[in-house]
């Protein structure tokens, strides 16, 4: 029998990345002897409804379909079963029909940093099965022996691909045309990431039945479908004759081309239209900022509402480059701070440019999540999340609650895993350059989030080639942040000798409610961060694993600081003189606390 099948698959691993979980979505096709046009609307998913079946975990949950069994991610499997027959063409006169199909869903990645693997839609002969060992990167479609050109599979797909794979993928997140291959013959930039759990809207317009076809990876990803509506034109009044297979192989031929032939021309005629829409006569900041994928552009009235007129009562602090507001946006029913930058100021528009540009491609749980922006009327305004604990300056050095010393470790774990997933995790390294304890903001769970891009650089492929930024940057700025959370001292370690360093005392008012060891650790941490040497100076990964004690302190040598920390420091830091040094700075700092 000729007809395909519609089919979604999600494959997805937690906890380890071995562990593949494996969920299924197939809306069949049944084939029958006469089968009329077919059209349907479904915009809820409920359990009592006969137009789905569900089997495994698949479930309808709210009106829509979990793929993924809510409470327990690892090793699940779903079928949900569409059964009325739609077939491609009548056999008998050779007319294919046309097929309309239009489905919502959204993809949630949890704020996970990795996730994947995406969303495609095939179009295969019927009987096409999914390949062993096809979870993951391959989409459920292929496996290490098949995926290539020349095999006698017959797939045709639109990807929309949330993981970049090395072997097959161009060095982006897209949206990709396959022709019986994991790589893609012409393919656009989309970012699953940066829409995580907005709902989206698929159309497709071909003279065949499509599959539709879901896939997660070895990272976290769920997705949900919410709606689906189905159309065809094809009426067969007689009954389907038998052909030879030969002929059945060729008409699945000029299907899958006519197929091709059509979505390009589709796709070609989307882009060019949304490049129109984006991109008016003339330069702007707009279109410059436009280029990137950006989570959303706001209007100035929509900003100057969600803070009732940019009010005093609603200002939340001042940074050099301008005021930071508390607003509410109705539409997303949630607060958020909302930066405007100051348009006197020199290089305003630079540096709205820049943070927008940086931020807008990054997605870490330690950093702020970044809504979106404006420029109108002159204004430059961010919108990040809200965060209702404030920044860490106000708890060490203003009259907020005083933080635990679980709470103080915690925020150097958070801030160095920032720092970590910006040096080495992102395809292209960033350098904040400006990390101090009021860019450190806390959320309702005092969690650490870095903000503050405005002078940040994205700077190479990786750290190790910008050792020299290292030298006078985040890693010394690291250090500091080091010695504020421990010894509430506003400057850290950049200003004070070894002697004055070893005698600091713990914040008074944790009352020696700390742990000894702990409160070693980052001393010794901080110390190691501020090294003069660029060889001596610890990656982020390597202070991580110090703190989560999975790596033994360092032993630092006797001249670790002789006889300055840094003869020639970065701009803003200060030189430390060294009067005497004990034999052996690890040995030195003595046990205390609880």
């Amino acid at each position: 029998m000729p007809w395909p099948c519609l089919t979604a698959l999600s494959t997805s691993s937690l906890h380890s990345p071995h562990t593949h979980l494996i969920l299924l979505l197939i809306f069949h096709h049944l084939c029958l002897p006469f089968v009329h046009p077919i059209s349907f609307n479904i915009t809820r998913f409920d359990a009592g409804a006969n137009n789905i079946y569900y089997d495994g975990d698949a479930v309808p949950f709210l009106g829509a379909i979990e793929l993924i069994n809510r409470d327990e991610f690892t090793c699940r499997v779903g079928h949900a079963t569409f059964a009325q027959g739609v077939r491609l063409w009548d056999i008998s006169t050779g007319k294919a029909t046309d097929f309309f199909t239009h489905f919502a869903f959204n993809i949630d990645t949890h704020n996970a940093t990795y996730y994947g693997n995406g969303l495609a839609f095939f179009l295969a002969p019927v009987g096409y099965s999914i390949p062993p060992n096809s979870g993951g990167g391959f989409l459920g479609l292929f496996n290490t022996t098949n995926n290539d050109a020349a095999s006698n599979n017959q797939v045709v797909m639109v990807e929309f691909d949330s993981t970049v794979n090395d072997d097959w993928d161009p060095p982006t997140e897209h949206v990709g045309i396959n022709n019986n291959s994991l790589s893609s013959s012409v393919y656009a930039i989309w970012n699953a990431g940066l829409q995580s759990g907005k709902k989206a809207n698929v159309w497709i317009t071909y003279n065949a039945t499509t599959t539709n076809l879901t896939a997660t990876g070895q990272f976290l990803e769920q997705n949900t479908i919410h709606s689906w509506d189905f159309s065809s034109n094809l009426d067969s009044k007689n009954p389907i004759k038998k052909e030879p297979g030969r002929k059945t192989f060729w008409i699945v031929i000029f299907v899958v081309c006519l197929f091709v032939l059509v979505l390009g021309v589709g796709v070609g005629l989307l882009v060019l239209k949304k490049k129109r829409t984006r991109s008016p006569p003339g330069p702007g900041i707009n279109r410059e900022i436009e280029r990137g994928a950006l989570p959303r552009k706001f209007s100035y009235q929509e900003l100057h509402s969600a803070t009732n007129g940019f009010a005093d009562n609603r200002r939340l602090g001042r940074g050099g480059s301008g005021h930071v507001y508390k607003g509410f946006l109705n539409d997303l029913g949630c607060q958020v701070a909302v930066k405007r930058i100051f348009a006197g100021i020199e290089h305003a528009e630079r540096i709205f440019i820049n943070e927008v540009n940086v931020i807008s491609r990054l997605m870490h749980i330690n950093l702020v999540k970044f809504v979106g922006w404006c420029h109108e009327q002159d204004e430059f305004m961010l919108v990040y999340d809200y965060m209702s604990n404030g920044s860490l300056d106000t708890h060490l050095f203003g009259n907020r609650r005083t933080l635990s010393w679980d709470v103080r470790y915690n925020i150097a774990l958070g801030l160095a895993s920032a720092l970590h997933y910006l040096h080495e995790l992102v395809e292209q390294c960033v350098l904040h350059r400006d990390i101090k304890s009021a860019n450190v903001l806390l959320d309702t769970d005092f969690r650490t989030k870095l903000g503050d891009f405005g002078v940040a650089e994205a700077s190479g492929p990786s750290i190790e080639e910008y050792s020299n930024h290292r030298s006078g940057g985040d890693l010394w700025l690291l250090g500091s942040r080091m010695g504020v959370s421990i010894c509430h001292f506003r400057g850290g370690f950049g200003s004070s000798t070894l002697q004055e360093i070893f005698l600091m005392q713990a914040d008074g008012r944790l009352d020696s409610r700390y742990d000894a060891d702990e409160m070693r650790c980052l001393m010794i941490v901080g110390l190691w961060c501020s090294s003069p040497s660029d060889t001596r100076r610890p990656s982020v990964g390597q202070v991580i694993q110090v703190l989560k004690s999975e790596a033994p302190l360092p032993e630092l040598p006797p001249d670790f600081h002789n006889p300055v920390f840094h003869p020639n420091p970065p701009a803003g830091l200060i030189p430390i003189q060294v009067d005497s040094i004990p034999p052996s700075i690890t040995t030195s700092l003595n046990d205390g606390g609880r």
